[in-house]
C-alpha cells in the first residue's frame, strides 16, 4: 500500500500539487468497494465475484491461484508495475556468522532462486540463470518495472498513508449500501433481542 498510494500520490503531487494529489487519490477511493482486513479475506471476496479487479502483488495471486485453484488473472501495465524487493539480511552479531552466511548465500545461489520460483511462485532478481530452467509462469509474465520514487517514500511514506487514511480513505459505513446493511443489522439484532425477551417472559411464567 505505501507503494502503490505513495507512488501516485507523489507522481501526481508534482503535476497537480498536494491539493490535487489528495482528490485524485479521493476518485481513486470512490471506485473501491472494500478495504478487506486481510489478505485471505481479499482471495475469498474476489473469489465469490464480491469484486473484480484489485491491486496486489502479482506471484501472490499466481499462488493463490495454483494453490487454491481461485480463477484469478492479471493486467500488466504497458508502463510497467512497481517492483517491491524482499531482502535477507545478516542481522549484527550474529551468534553463529558462518551459518548466517552460509545460509544468505545458499539463497541467493542460482540453484535455490530456480528452486523458490518454481515452489514459491517469487521472481529472482539474478539474470544470469538458464531461462529454460525457470518455470512457465515466470517465462510468460512482462519484466517491465515502472520508476517507484524510493528516496521519497523512505522520508515520506508514513506520512502520506496517515493523510490517505485521514482525508481519503472512506470508512465502510460511508460506502454505497452501508445505511441499508447498518439497517439491516439492527432490524436483525431487534429480532433476536426479542426472542431472547420473549424466552425469558415464556419461563418466568412457567416458573410462576
Amino acid at each position: 500500500m505505501k507503494t502503490f498510494i505513495g507512488t501516485v500520490f507523489l507522481r501526481e503531487r508534482e503535476r497537480v500539487g498536494e491539493a490535487g494529489a489528495l482528490e485524485i487519490l479521493r476518485r481513486l477511493d470512490r471506485n473501491v468497494k472494500d478495504y478487506p482486513a486481510s489478505p485471505t479475506l481479499l482471495f475469498q471476496k474476489l473469489g465469490r465475484g464480491e469484486g473484480l479487479v484489485t491491486v496486489w502483488g502479482l506471484t501472490d495471486m499466481i499462488f493463490q491461484k495454483a494453490e487454491y485453484g481461485y480463477d484469478f488473472g492479471f493486467v500488466f501495465p504497458d508502463e510497467g508495475a512497481p517492483e517491491i524487493v524482499d531482502c535477507v539480511a545478516i542481522v549484527k552479531s550474529p551468534r553463529d556468522p558462518a551459518a548466517a552466511i552460509a545460509f544468505v548465500e545458499h539463497v541467493g545461489s542460482a540453484a535455490a532462486s530456480v528452486e523458490i520460483a518454481r515452489d514459491y511462485f517469487r521472481i529472482p532478481l539474478r539474470t544470469d540463470l538458464d531461462p529454460e530452467a525457470l518455470p512457465d509462469w515466470l517465462r510468460d509474465i512482462p519484466r517491465k518495472f515502472a520508476a517507484v520514487p524510493r528516496d521519497a517514500l523512505a522520508r515520506e511514506g508514513e506520512a502520506i498513508l496517515a493523510a490517505w487514511d485521514r482525508d481519503v480513505k472512506r470508512r465502510s459505513s460511508a460506502r454505497p449500501g452501508a445505511i441499508t446493511l447498518s439497517v439491516a443489522a439492527v432490524v436483525l439484532l431487534a429480532a433476536i433481542a426479542g426472542r431472547a425477551r420473549r424466552r425469558v417472559r415464556v419461563r418466568r411464567h412457567a416458573a410462576a
